[in-house]
């Protein structure tokens, strides 16, 4: 029998890299990196940007010492870049050990890569950690067909396939994945970190947005829905935390509906800090547009972290995200119109008896959701044939 502890690992994973900061958008792939650091033998950590011109970064973990590795420059754009991070990953792990118990790539192209490694006998087992899985993933039909060839390779070669959903689950038994090596993992959190506020300590007449903020960030819609909300409600107000494409966007309709007074954009923060920033916020807003189509298949990371901080979550346009959190009896599900939206904030703020009611029953189901219990348990798997 193989002990997590006597693992040795590597997670490989592309990243968003945040502006100006330069730091990486925490993430699941960064959960089980931090997991397989406090628990396994040691761990190899490679990420690619999604932003091309920044270079892929990669360290070794092993108990109390961090090793920076060395991945070269790479300049290369389009799906050159792609062709670059996979040989980047072969190079780093290949030339890192004698071997790695377990490779465990976020996304298609990652997992190859452990596919590839596996082959080559540096790698006993793969498990392709589908952190997205959509039916049209590019518009080109080129680009997404080569998205599915990716991604049914990784399925029929990987040892075990993570989903992030019960959604996903189901389309990998569809698609061949016998149940023994199609395993749900969903989001979590870490319960050391998140610590909910006694209810004297937040502002429960806030409302927060964690996000990119890009094109898939409705900012419209919910800037027009807490407009009339303040109009009913002058002490409300929202916060949003991030940046992106979009933000001078959302700064200029801010000024427009005349609620700069309201409304705070919060900038980047790092994890731990959005973190507690979050457990001091009443209401998350998590409104998803069609431009997010992985929104019906994946899980809500930031969702997930809203409920552990104790945030009762207006969310839209996410099934895979509401199915995950449904039994949280913490979400209200509106329509993607101005009124549905502005009805859900009156009530979290005019409602006290249902708000405190959805409070607790956010910090209660997000109990059972620690990443050490979820990662502990799925990958227990390894130890099966």
């Amino acid at each position: 029998m193989m002990k997590i502890a006597d693992i040795k690992a590597v997670v490989v994973t592309h990243v968003t890299i945040s502006e100006p900061s330069l730091a990486e958008v925490y993430g699941q792939c960064h959960a089980i990196a931090d997991f397989l650091k406090e628990n396994a033998q040691e761990l190899l950590f490679i990420r690619h940007p999604l932003n091309g011109k920044f270079c892929s970064r990669a360290e070794r973990f092993s108990k109390d010492t961090v090793v920076p590795t060395d991945t070269g420059k790479n300049t290369a754009s389009g799906i050159m870049r792609y062709i670059a991070d996979v040989l980047t990953t072969l190079k780093v792990t290949y030339s890192s050990s004698k071997s790695w118990d377990v490779f465990i790539g976020v996304n298609s192209l990652n997992a190859f890569s452990g596919i590839l490694l596996k082959r080559m006998k540096k790698v006993k087992r793969v498990i392709f950690y589908t952190a997205d899985y959509v039916p049209l993933r590019f518009k080109n039909r080129i680009m997404n067909s080569t998205y599915h060839w990716f991604d049914r390779f990784c399925i029929r070669n990987a040892d075990f396939v993570w989903n992030i959903s019960q959604a996903q689950v189901a389309i990998r038994r569809t698609q061949g994945v016998s149940d023994a090596h199609n395993i749900h993992v969903p989001h979590g959190i870490d319960t050391e970190k998140i610590k909910p506020q006694p209810v004297e300590n937040i502002d429960r007449f806030s409302f927060v947005i964690a996000a990119n903020l890009t094109r898939a960030f409705n900012h419209t819609l919910i800037l027009d829905a807490f407009s009339e909300t303040v109009k009913r409600i002058p002490h409300a107000r929202l916060f949003i935390v991030g940046t992106g494409e979009s933000e001078q966007e959302i700064q200029h309709y801010i000024n427009l509906k005349n609620i700069e007074n309201s409304v705070f954009m919060e900038g980047w923060m790092p994890h731990e800090k959005l973190l507690a920033f979050l457990s001091r916020c009443g209401v998350g807003i998590a409104i998803y547009t069609s431009e997010c189509s992985w929104t019906n298949f994946s899980d809500s990371f930031k969702t997930k972290e809203y409920l552990g901080c104790g945030c009762p979550v207006i969310i839209s346009g996410a099934q895979g995200a509401i199915s995950e959190a449904k039994e949280s009896n913490a979400l209200i599900v509106v329509e993607q119109t101005k009124d549905s939206l502005s009805q859900a904030m009156l009530k979290m703020l005019q409602d006290e008896t249902f708000y405190m009611q959805c409070r607790k029953n956010a910090i209660n189901f997000m109990k059972n959701l620690d990443w050490r219990a979820i990662y502990g348990r799925s990958l227990k798997f390894l130890n099966s044939n």
